[in-house]
């Protein structure tokens, strides 16, 4: 099992099947052979994307008006520990495309879902109504 935010010798800890459990089975294969699930979790280990993700929640969470001083505080902490600061452009096509995935990775779960009530099977999760980007 493990934590998604541990690695050991360069390898997650964490046991990926678990992030790709949530994959509808005929893309579930797919994304084990090419690493999807380690690249996903290979993005939490960079420094500079983490801080642009979590700029991004400003847009995601409808606080645009609070990105210019999340901004600030993130290139403040990067620039201490050497490295490059972001720039608002960087966040929001960062979040247009980190929600457009999201979008279309929604959907084809709600197909799933729809596949398996159709074929009188249960399925496993719940999925949000609809979201608000």
């Amino acid at each position: 099992m493990g934590t998604p935010f541990v690695r050991a010798s360069g390898a997650h800890v964490f046991d990926q099947e678990i992030l790709l459990s949530a994959v509808p089975p005929g893309i579930r294969a797919y994304y084990r052979r090419k690493g999807t699930a380690a690249e996903y979790m290979d993005d939490y280990f960079d420094p500079r994307l983490v801080a642009v993700d979590m700029l991004g929640n400003f847009i995601k969470e409808g606080a645009v008006a609070r990105l210019p001083e999340g901004i600030v505080v993130a290139n403040e902490w990067l620039s201490a520990h050497g490295l490059d600061p972001v720039e608002r452009g960087q966040i929001e096509e960062y979040y247009k495309q980190d929600a457009a995935t999201l979008e279309l990775f929604l959907r084809v779960r709600r197909l799933d879902r729809a596949a398996k009530r159709l074929l009188r099977r249960d399925y496993d999760f719940i999925l949000p109504g609809k979201v608000k980007r």
